[in-house]
């Protein structure tokens, strides 16, 4: 969770950088300064992407673009912006669209990194309270401790271990000296 938390500042210092420039999008290897340009330059890459697989298809504010296009066919493509972590963009239909879902995500990420740290308090929360459970002596200890020792009353009190075999031990002893229990009996 540290990493991610550490992925998603880096993240904000790449997008940082990248407001100051002006609007951009690299789609196939050409720039596109227009949005509507970009958008329609993203929306033919996108259908070109086949089934079941993941492709890069440009770059947008120091991120690659990727197009996620699931097996499952009812889900449809979306984009996936590509920086320490992935950001799930979305679906669009139009040019305008599949801008917007990319800008969507990049003003996002505050929001992805005020969840990790929420994730990352949790655990550390439920690791501080496993480990003061830890820390407990065994509530049936004294228990458990008369027991073992009544256990091991109850077998010196009968007598297993002294002179008579288990009816195992003795067909186990009659094998070893080369007789067999069918022989004994007959």
């Amino acid at each position: 969770s540290q990493h991610c938390i550490s992925a998603i500042e880096n993240d904000l210092e790449r997008r940082r950088e990248a407001a100051e420039k002006p609007f951009c999008i690299q789609v196939g290897g050409r720039h596109y300064p227009d949005r509507k340009e970009a958008g329609n330059a993203l929306l033919h890459a996108v259908h070109g992407v086949r089934r079941n697989t993941e492709q890069e298809i440009g770059e947008f504010a120091g991120f690659t673009i990727a197009v996620d296009s699931p097996a499952m066919l009812e889900f449809g493509k979306s984009l996936v912006l590509k920086g320490g972590i992935d950001y799930l963009a979305g679906q669009a239909e139009t040019p305008t669209g599949f801008v917007k879902v990319l800008e969507n995500a990049l003003k996002r990420m505050e929001e992805e990194l005020e969840k990790e740290n929420e994730r990352l308090a949790r655990a550390e929360k439920r690791m501080a309270d496993l480990q003061s459970e830890i820390a407990k002596p065994f509530e049936k200890a004294a228990r458990l401790q008369w027991l073992q020792q009544r256990q091991k009353e109850i077998e010196a009190a009968l007598d297993l271990s002294k002179g008579e075999m288990t009816a195992v031990e003795e067909a186990e002893a009659l094998e070893a000296s080369g007789h067999n229990l069918k022989d004994r009996l007959h």
